[in-house]
């Protein structure tokens, strides 16, 4: 193998498959870290009301992202979820629970919202996956 070859085989594309593993994984990861943290500092509760909810076609199914708005001590705050599900769980003009951190009120989180799990967990494996096959083919090229 020449090598132009072995620089292409041995570097350029393990460490594309690990750039893109790195970013799935991250994505899933960040999905878990995000939640906890909202459910660790958010001690505050008020009631808001789902102002629009968009929509996104993935293959052949849609995600659904609710968007709220709510008032504390007297400031108006609208939170566009990052987080879709593969159903709507709510209607416009609905009137939701949501937890917010009294710091930063814009910091919150829908009561009860069922954010797709299966996703992140997916993302997370199927990542590592792609990562950790990288990072194979380069230690059997270089290494071995």
């Amino acid at each position: 193998m020449s090598f132009s070859e072995t620089l292409t085989v041995g570097m350029l594309l393990p460490m594309l498959f690990c750039g893109v593993g790195f970013f799935f994984f991250r994505k899933g990861v960040n999905f878990f870290i995000t939640n906890s943290n909202k459910k660790r500092r958010c001690l505050f509760y008020t009631y808001a009301t789902i102002t629009e909810i968009s929509s996104m076609r993935i293959n052949r199914r849609r995600a659904y992202f609710p968007t709220y708005k709510y008032v504390v001590d007297g400031k108006t705050i609208r939170v566009e979820t990052k987080f879709g599900t593969t159903y709507c769980q709510y209607k416009r003009g609905e009137q939701v629970k949501v937890w917010y951190d009294y710091n930063n009120p814009a910091y919150s989180y829908i009561d009860g919202y069922n954010q797709d799990r299966i996703t992140a967990i997916a993302a997370i494996l199927l990542g590592s996956m792609a990562l950790f096959s990288g990072l194979i083919v380069i230690f059997f090229v270089w290494i071995a």
